[in-house]
């Protein structure tokens, strides 16, 4: 039995580690939006379409930053029109801070 509270303390140190090196990699990539003009513009059109519910406009920057979104899980595209995942929506606590 103290076995198992040992190993499900130690479990939930390494949940608590995973969240934190996540939260970490979030502020990161908001300092950096925030920090660059481009990016930042990019991300507030992709922001407002996805508010909106509306399709994207085709363009080089917004696309590379889908693409950056995407691959940290923040957005996705389960139909047509792009939605902010769980983590999308805990991202932007960050980006506007």
């Amino acid at each position: 039995m103290l076995k198992k509270q040992i190993d499900n303390g130690s479990s939930l140190e390494k949940v608590d580690e995973v969240i934190d090196n996540r939260n970490s990699e979030l502020e990161k990539l908001a300092e950096r939006i925030m920090n660059n003009s481009i990016e930042l513009d990019a991300f507030n059109y992709i922001t407002r379409s996805i508010q909106n519910n509306s399709r994207m406009q085709n363009d080089a920057n917004i696309t590379k930053l889908i693409a950056l979104l995407e691959s940290y899980d923040i957005i996705h595209k389960p139909d047509a029109i792009y939605k902010f995942t769980d983590i999308g929506r805990r991202f932007l606590r960050y980006i506007t801070k």
